[in-house]
């Protein structure tokens, strides 16, 4: 969310648009594959069927359906530097509303893959060689 309500700001008065979205809690995806067994089987055994008891999952179709429509529909033409759930502008977190964060984590990610304009800067593991 911080890179895109920063290139929100920084593509303002051009026709490109920048939002963020949320398609939803998609248990058939690998999502989980990182995290330990135990991770895995709690969520596959408690949080999943909670989850689908009140109607908090989705499907694959339906994720992708929330991406399509936010980059097709009219409705949302010209908006920008939004955060979508389930459809719908929704208010992210405090911290993600930071500028000076949003501006921090942009130089940082522009500088680590040597944009133009912008001081190189080599990750520490790079370093450590």
């Amino acid at each position: 969310m911080l890179m895109t309500y920063q290139l929100a700001r920084m593509l303002q008065g051009s026709r490109i648009t920048v939002n963020c979205i949320h398609p939803g809690f998609i248990p058939k995806t690998e999502f989980m594959r990182g995290n330990s067994t135990a991770v895995r089987i709690l969520m596959q055994t408690l949080l999943t069927p909670f989850f689908k008891l009140f109607n908090f999952t989705r499907t694959p179709e339906q994720g992708a359906q929330a991406i399509v429509d936010l980059a097709t529909n009219d409705k949302w033409k010209g908006v920008t530097g939004k955060y979508f759930v389930d459809q719908k502008i929704t208010l992210s977190s405090e911290e993600s509303m930071n500028e000076e964060l949003q501006k921090k984590v942009w130089d940082l990610s522009a500088r680590y893959c040597q944009l133009p304009g912008y001081e190189p800067l080599i990750p520490p593991a790079a370093t450590q060689q």
